[in-house]
């Protein structure tokens, strides 16, 4: 008992740990020479002492670093020694790229598009790489420099792909305060690069990219830019999984001519009897809810890496037979599970999934994507990517990751001038318009949703 006490910790609110601890380690208590008045009569057992930061303080000590740098390093130029580069995979860039999602997204339009996903047997891979598994596991430090060293060889080698998710998510924040990069710019760039495939992006439904619900006008005015500047697929959704919170954002993909997926997040266990709010019925409802909002395609979003592959196998069925959308299924690798439930939600019927290459997969990014492809190659739900190719394309992030990690700043930098001059309070984080993205109207509100992790 003394020892499980000693080692427990419980930080954020108080406790009785030490008074506990006190009681038995008396002499009194150990012996049994005590009565129901031990505690009145023993005033020391409720004497506390400052107890050491221990496990505790290193590694809150180690979050504030990795976070804000390291306060003593503030001021102080960068190391001059260059950073290896990246071995990109070879590729003949003289050749046509080939066709690929976008191209056919094009030439069917978006609703003979959407029919065409569903009728499609091999199955659909959305890359995460170059944002949220990056953004997962490094918490989105990948430079704009090492992901287009890589970009054209997408473009090239991997067709097949069904999307590049490459935007949106915390993209805005770490390009702006730590990369001193502009985000449009390289949604720009990537669009060069990749002209093919459809590139993909994350919208925190009214917290837009941001972490506060804005207006209804600055998410319909940014998510038409977005579009503008080469976004094709959208990814809505919302923490608390409210649709109303949603709305705003699926009308504005849908005005813009650009597809949108509305994501129910998935959370609890659909089998726990104990907890019946999250049952299947809860999710039946709510994809019934996005399709009525206007949602074109169906997404399963399970951040927490909780969804087993009994839970997804059930899930996609229920919603198989409930829905007409196609089921785009998206899982992270916390629990080390997540390969098994996205190959039981393929079998179940899912349409499309996530993952990421093999060094930026797992733990809390997608699973492994050339994994599951291997998994599924040679039968009728071959998904087409080549085992080879993805090992190639792998060499280069698993080079970023590493040079990523030994070049992050010691301490969050200035942004570049360019948009410095776009965020003239910065202590209230009032950002002034982009010419020819933002507009200048503020009219139109917003209710209030839980701001994502």
């Amino acid at each position: 008992m003394a020892r499980a006490l000693g080692e427990s910790r419980v930080e954020g609110v108080a406790s009785n740990l030490e008074f506990l601890e006190h009681v038995i380690a008396h002499p009194a208590f150990a012996a049994g020479a005590y009565t129901t008045r031990f505690v009145d009569e023993t005033p020391e057992l409720v004497e506390s002492a400052a107890a050491p930061n221990g496990a505790f303080g290193l590694l809150e000590f180690l979050g504030e670093v990795t976070v804000n740098g390291n306060p003593e390093m503030l001021g102080r130029p960068r190391p001059a020694a260059s950073l290896p580069r990246a071995p990109v995979p070879r590729y003949d860039a003289d050749r046509p790229i080939p066709p690929g999602s976008r191209d056919r997204l094009r030439e069917l339009g978006p609703e003979r598009f959407l029919g065409w996903m569903r009728r499609e047997k091999r199955i659909l891979f959305t890359d995460t790489t170059i944002r949220d598994a990056q953004q997962s596991l490094l918490a989105t430090r990948v430079r704009t420099h090492d992901i287009l060293a890589i970009a054209p060889a997408y473009a090239r080698l991997t067709p097949e792909l069904f999307s590049l998710e490459c935007w949106g998510g915390a993209t805005f924040d770490v390009m702006l305060r730590f990369l001193r990069e502009d985000p449009w710019e390289r949604l720009a760039q990537l669009r060069d690069a990749v002209p093919n495939l459809l590139l993909q992006m994350m919208v925190r439904a009214s917290n837009a990219v941001g972490y506060t619900s804005y207006p209804d006008n600055v998410v319909q005015h940014f998510i038409t830019q977005a579009t503008h500047a080469g976004i094709d697929l959208f990814r809505v959704f919302d923490s608390l999984n409210g649709v109303d919170n949603m709305r705003v954002a699926i009308d504005a993909v849908r005005g813009a001519g650009a597809l949108c997926e509305a994501a129910m997040c998935y959370t609890g266990d659909l089998f726990d009897t104990a907890r019946p709010k999250w049952n299947l019925r809860y999710y039946v409802d709510l994809a019934r809810q996005l399709e009525k909002a206007g949602a074109q395609i169906l997404g399963i979003k399970d951040m927490a890496g909780v969804c087993r592959p009994r839970a997804a196998r059930a899930l996609v069925e229920a919603l198989r037979g409930e829905v007409g959308l196609p089921i785009h299924f998206d899982t992270h690798d916390t629990s080390g599970i997540a390969g098994a439930s996205v190959l039981a939600a393929i079998d179940a019927g899912a349409d499309a999934v996530y993952g990421a290459l093999d060094a930026m997969s797992g733990l809390t990014a997608q699973p492994n994507l050339s994994a599951m492809a291997s998994a599924l190659a040679g039968s009728e739900l071959d998904p087409g990517l080549d085992p080879e190719t993805c090992n190639r394309c792998h060499a280069t992030g698993r080079s970023s990751a590493a040079t990523t990690r030994r070049s992050r700043p010691t301490c969050a930098p200035e942004p570049p001038t360019s948009i410095a001059t776009r965020c003239r309070d910065r202590s209230t984080r009032t950002c002034a318009p982009r010419p020819g993205a933002w507009g200048s109207s503020t009219a139109g509100t917003r209710s209030a949703s839980a701001t994502p992790r």
